[in-house]
């Protein structure tokens, strides 16, 4: 029976040690990438959805609707507070792994009573006091690395986000301009072609 107890004594650090366990560290997966390509590559390595909209849309009034769309758009600011946000949760937990340092300081000033006083020593005495401490807590189970990778994580899937609401925006603005612009070409030979034959009736009578 004692034997027992003992075999259950010695596992239970062994389990606690199991319990703390964070999970194992992140590892990128390994992309295969093929030997060889079909096409020979291109002198820029820069792809058409790595240039910004200002190079892809080269059309002054459709630049200036884009921007007064970004500047004012609700989605956009909603995107970029989030991303602020991420950025203080980053700061905040960076700063849990460094030493954490406390210091006070004080002064007082004391008056000797007369009945008290002693020759030679001054009545008013000034006493000045300071103190200070330095604390590191180890980060032995990886509990603020966990922290800060996943608060990177969030920086991350905020910036992802707002470029999102960003590429959604400049594209519905795009589309309905070109759109517009299209219609207004059609009402243009449109009238063109009305007028050319109202002309021809004109003619013919």
């Amino acid at each position: 029976m004692r034997r027992n107890l003992r075999s259950i004594v010695a596992a239970i650090p062994a389990l606690l040690v199991m319990a703390c366990a964070l999970g194992p560290d992140y590892h990128r997966p390994e992309t295969k990438v093929p030997a060889a390509f079909r096409f020979e590559p291109t002198a820029t390595t820069e792809s058409f959805a790595d240039q910004g909209w200002w190079q892809v849309y080269q059309d002054p009034t459709l630049q200036s609707l884009i921007r007064e769309a970004l500047d004012n758009n609700l989605d956009v600011r909603i995107a970029a507070a989030r991303i602020e946000q991420a950025r203080a949760v980053l700061g905040s937990t960076r700063l849990q792994q460094l030493p954490q340092i406390a210091a006070s300081a004080d002064a007082q000033r004391a008056r000797t009573s007369v009945d008290q006083r002693v020759p030679g020593v001054p009545a008013i005495s000034n006493v000045f006091s300071a103190d200070g401490s330095l604390s590191y807590e180890l980060d032995f189970w990886g509990k603020y690395r966990r922290a800060t990778e996943s608060a990177r994580a969030g920086l991350l899937a905020s910036a992802y986000a707002k470029q999102d609401v960003m590429a959604g925006l400049v594209s519905g603005v795009a589309t309905a301009y070109f759109t517009l612009l299209t219609l207004d070409e059609q009402l243009a030979i449109t009238q063109h072609t009305v007028g050319t034959r109202q002309k021809f009736v004109d003619l013919t009578q």
